[in-house]
Parts: structure tokens; C-alpha cells; sequence
């Protein structure tokens, strides 16, 4: 997956507080207790890229699917929709695993895994520049990995590794590692003696000794597909069957997905939710003559069908926003001082019938 940023948060710890039973010393905590993993947020912004054929899923499919959004391909489109219950509807909802790593070729020296994820929000805008996409939600939880300058595996099936200090053990956590050509994975931790169980010659790599050599977070050969999503003269908007030009607009989507409260039993969450979802969609125009309109159908609350289309180019690059039962809110239009006058409308987008609030078809 190809991004423009992408923040995962601070390290995993459990939520840590001071002991009611404190000591008798003006510091007040004598110790701290360590509790339940608090959710780590992520966010990322990424260009919502071409595909190969009009129904090749897209690179973004696992964060819409993980906003709880359903996946259906058809003949010619994906297609991507709101349903009433995603966690019991096929192909809608997936938890999401990210893998951010830090550093390249043999100097990764450090990695993140953020582990059962949620998206609570989508944003995408564009119209006067390529389509883009703002992702954020929650994980569970997170693994770090590290990186070691100098270790030493006598064979290749021994499951043991051991580190050379308490300072580099600490690097490590569960996860994938590269060694030479052999990939390897950390499956148990033991931070007291800094020794951990792994598996070897994992993804279909062969298990052999290596002597002093680097021990870097596996960093799997990436290959980018796609180019951004035209914009400019290939932008259509169209509300209440009324073509307008936009400068540029918005959609944003909150998906109503989330983490369930922690519970006993475990450190981690234990499970995922879906609440109500909500769409908003804002467009900037230049208020002309046929434009006017809108402030009567804000004022009259007329219910207005809109679509966005950005692209006309070869199949795999068409991407349509459909919101069908939308009012146009109150809008102000300002003093122009000589110029044209420059507006946002936004709309209120409800349901029609069911929960067809919103969809996005790629053509």
C-alpha cells in the first residue's frame, strides 16, 4: 500500500496508574500498576489509485472493508456500499493489520504491527487535484520489532535465539525477521532471560546457520500498482439531475465501526461493535445564475439526489460517489467585492430505503 503519511501512535503498554496504597513519602506512589491496553490510534492519507482491470479490487480495499463497508464485484465495477449489519453481512467488515516499517534494504531497523484494527472515519476530496483518501480508527494493539547488528544461529532448525543483553533483547518483540536469506519468526518473548522462541525458514525460505550476521524486521519486496485518479476538466458533479461546476469537494464517512469496551479476562479488547454510520459531503462552487437555485431547495428542504465522478479515463480509473436522498443546507454567499462569489454547500445525507446512505462504485 502506497501512502503520502501514516502515523500509528505511541508503543503498546497497558494503562498504567499509580497504586491507591501508596506509601507514606511525600512522592505519593510508591508503585505503579499495569493494566488493560488502551486502543492505539492510526491515520494515513494515500492517493486512491487506478487498476489494472475495472474489477481488479482497489489497494485501499482493506481500509474501506475495515470502515465496515461492503465489497461486491460486479461485471464491469467494485463497488462498495453501506450495509445495515457489517459484522454479519459477507464481505463487508475485516479487521485490519498494519505494518509500518522504518528504514530500507538491509537497514530496517525498526517496525511497527498494529493488530485488530478499526477505520471510524473516511475522508476523501478531491475535484482540483487527484483523488485522495484520509484514513483513521483504532487497534487493539501493536508489536514492535528491532534490529540487531550481530547475531548467530548455529544451524538451521535450531528454535532458540538468544541476545547478547538486556539492552538488545529489548528491541524485539513478536513478529517476522529476515536473517541473511532465511526469514524467521519470533512466536514468544521471554524478557527475564531476553531468549526467543522462533520459527524457521518461514515464507518458504530454507533454514541455515549464519554467523554474525544482521537481524533486521522483514521487509517483503513491494510492488506499487496504479496512478492517481485524474482530476480537472474529468470531474463531474451532479446534484438534483443539475450539472454544476465544482472547484473542488468532499466526502466524508463515519463508519460507526469500533472497538467493544474492555472486559475481564484479557489485556486486550476482545471484540468489535457497529454503531450508527453518518455521511457528509461539501462542495465549492462559484455561485452562478443556475446556482441559485440551491438556496431555494435549502430553504424549501427539498430532498436532492447527488454524484460525484472524478475521472473519464480508461476502465479501472472511474470513481463515483452516489449519495441518493440528500438535503442542501442554509449557505451564506458573501459580499464579493467585485469578484465572483465563492461558496461551500453542504449537504444533509440520510438513508432512502434501508441503509443505501452512500456507495462508491469504481468503473
Amino acid at each position: 500500500f502506497e501512502f503520502i503519511s501514516f502515523t500509528t501512535g505511541p508503543g503498546e503498554v497497558g494503562d498504567t496508574r499509580g497504586k491507591k496504597d501508596r506509601g507514606v513519602g511525600r512522592g505519593m506512589q510508591s508503585a505503579f500498576v499495569e493494566g488493560r491496553v488502551k486502543p492505539i490510534s492510526f491515520s494515513l492519507e494515500a492517493s486512491v489509485k487506478s487498476r489494472a482491470a475495472a474489477t481488479t479490487v482497489p489497494q485501499e480495499s482493506p481500509i474501506y472493508r475495515a470502515a465496515g463497508l461492503t465489497q461486491t464485484v460486479g461485471g464491469s465495477n467494485v463497488a462498495f456500499t453501506t450495509p445495515a449489519a457489517p459484522l454479519e453481512t459477507a464481505n463487508s467488515f475485516a479487521g485490519l493489520s498494519l505494518y509500518r516499517p522504518l528504514g530500507k534494504g538491509l537497514y530496517v531497523y525498526e517496525a511497527e504491527q498494529m493488530r485488530g484494527g478499526v477505520v471510524k472515519t473516511l475522508d476523501w476530496s478531491g475535484g482540483d487535484k487527484e483523488l485522495t483518501l484520509k484514513a483513521s480508527g483504532d487497534s487493539v494493539g501493536k508489536y514492535h520489532l528491532g534490529y540487531s547488528l550481530t547475531i548467530t544461529l548455529s544451524d538451521g532448525v535450531g528454535t532458540s535465539l538468544v541476545f547478547a543483553d538486556a539492552e538488545e533483547g529489548k528491541r524485539f518483540s513478536l513478529g517476522w525477521y529476515q536473517i541473511e536469506s532465511e526469514i524467521i519468526k519470533i512466536t514468544a518473548m521471554n524478557y527475564t532471560t531476553f531468549t526467543a522462541t522462533i520459527a524457521r525458514a518461514q515464507l518458504s525460505t530454507s533454514g541455515v546457520a549464519h554467523a554474525s550476521q544482521p537481524l533486521r524486521p522483514y521487509l517483503p519486496t513491494l510492488t506499487y500498482a496504479g496512478s492517481p485518479i485524474s482530476e480537472g476538466g474529468t470531474v463531474t458533479v451532479t446534484v438534483d439531475s443539475q450539472a454544476i461546476r465544482a472547484l473542488s469537494f468532499g466526502v466524508t464517512l463515519t463508519s460507526g465501526m469500533d472497538l467493544l469496551p474492555g472486559e475481564s479476562g484479557n489485556k486486550y479488547i476482545q471484540g468489535v461493535k457497529a454503531l450508527r454510520y453518518d455521511v457528509k459531503a461539501t462542495i465549492k462552487l462559484v455561485l452562478k445564475r443556475e446556482d441559485v437555485a440551491l438556496i431555494g431547495k435549502a430553504t424549501q428542504r427539498s430532498s436532492v439526489a447527488v454524484t460525484i465522478v472524478q475521472s473519464t479515463g480508461t476502465a479501472g480509473g472511474i470513481v463515483t460517489f452516489s449519495l441518493p436522498t440528500c438535503e442542501v443546507e442554509p449557505f451564506a454567499v458573501p459580499d464579493t467585492a467585485n469578484d465572483v462569489a465563492t461558496v461551500d454547500v453542504s449537504f444533509r445525507v440520510r438513508d432512502n430505503a434501508g441503509s443505501d446512505a452512500f456507495s462508491l462504485t469504481l468503473t
